[in-house]
């Protein structure tokens, strides 16, 4: 899915956001999770069985930290595509090639929000590439729209920016 989506790029940014058990989010998490019977898995494995209700499983922090980790590391494994690949998981972010992940330390970014990292990535492409510059953002989260305005105006007017897209996925399934 991350291949097909990004066939048309140079380079493929995926940006998680981060759990913190310190965080002031957490007391809405664990409201949000309360509602329903939360799944925690604190290890994913290639061969485990997803829980029936997705749900309940997204709806704690330790299973989406587990995935994450899990995620990279399947990466790892997995990826054959030809273009670099780079992943936000806070505060490290990593760059993936077939068989290795190398921790890229000019992405990492103790931002909690995937949000605000997606930002961060942008500001980074823009600052290491010459000529203009095309870019597409997925995310289903208006407050991304939001940055992005703020961001073309303030930041990346003079950075070679010439197109930027998003993507609005709302969670329905689109075939």
């Amino acid at each position: 899915m991350v291949t097909k989506a990004g066939h048309n790029c140079d380079e493929i940014h995926i940006v998680f956001d981060t759990y913190r058990e310190d965080s002031i989010k957490n007391g809405e998490r664990e409201r949000r999770g309360k509602s329903k019977e939360m799944v925690v898995l604190d290890v994913i494995s290639l061969n485990q069985n997803v829980p029936v209700v997705l749900e309940n499983f997204w709806s704690s922090s330790i299973g989406k930290t587990a995935f994450q980790a899990f995620y990279v590391e399947w990466l790892t494994t997995n990826y054959q595509g030809t273009k670099p690949l780079y992943l936000g998981i806070s505060p490290q972010a990593w760059t993936v090639s077939a068989g290795c992940a190398s921790p890229f330390p000019r992405l990492n970014c103790t931002h909690e929000e995937a949000d605000d990292r997606m930002m961060f990535h942008v500001q980074d492409i823009l600052s290491h590439r010459s000529g203009p510059t095309s870019i597409t953002l997925s995310s289903g989260d208006t407050y991304v729209f939001v940055c992005l305005l703020y961001h073309i105006t303030v930041n990346w007017r003079d950075l070679g920016l010439k197109e930027l897209w998003l993507v609005r996925n709302s969670g329905v399934r689109r075939s």
